[in-house]
């Protein structure tokens, strides 16, 4: 009879698991489609000239949001929406600032477009001025500008230069991404050692 109860019960919570999970799955279909027909129309209307529509697709594309992640085509997309945005503001000298912290934060607004239109070569300028009075977080925005192109001609070894920059300064983020790029993507034993060095003298711990 115990026997019987327990298989009972097991039977029971089988089928409600089945349930659950069935709802789950077809709550995530829905949302697939929903991520799928979003991204049809932002793509269709980034196509069509959009600029705010090339800068939500280039998002969908990094995050894979009703497509397959792509950062090629998140790049291709940000830099349009980058030359697109930057070429209707009136000039690219950015306003004066004072100290490398004030040239950062006015280059964040620039880049976020919060109280002004967005300009991604004032950003740069401004960048530039701050991480030559070295400013980290600067250097590291910089970083990811020349990556991608905004604002600026796209240029790889620029953007490292400035990652390592902001590496040397104590970037303990920056030192990481040194730390791994030397041990996977091109080896070398020497400068792994050196940026392993350079994380325990920043972070007090042994790597």
């Amino acid at each position: 009879m115990a026997r019987r109860s327990f298989l009972s019960n097991v039977i029971r919570y089988t089928k409600m698991f089945m349930k659950d999970a069935e709802r789950i799955q077809k709550k995530e279909d829905k949302k697939r489609q929903k991520d799928a027909e979003k991204f049809r129309v932002v793509k269709e209307a980034a196509e069509a000239g959009n600029t705010d529509a090339m800068y939500i697709l280039a998002r969908c594309y990094k995050e894979g949001v009703g497509c397959e992640a792509d950062y090629t085509e998140a790049t291709k997309w940000l830099h349009k929406y980058s030359e697109l945005t930057d070429s209707g503001s009136d000039g690219d000298e950015p306003e004066e600032t004072s100290t490398p912290q004030e040239a950062y934060e006015l280059a964040l607004s620039y880049i976020r477009g919060e109280g002004r239109d967005t300009n991604y070569k004032k950003a740069v300028k401004l960048c530039l001025k701050a991480a030559d009075a070295g400013h980290i977080e600067s250097m590291k925005i910089l970083s990811g500008l020349y990556q991608a192109g905004m604002g600026c001609e796209q240029d790889p070894d620029k953007s490292f230069e400035w990652l390592k920059k902001a590496a040397e300064a104590g970037d303990i983020d920056m030192i990481n991404t040194l730390i791994e790029h030397y041990t996977d993507d091109e080896p070398d034993p020497e400068q792994a050692a050196y940026w392993r060095n350079k994380a325990e003298e920043s972070s007090g711990e042994e790597i």
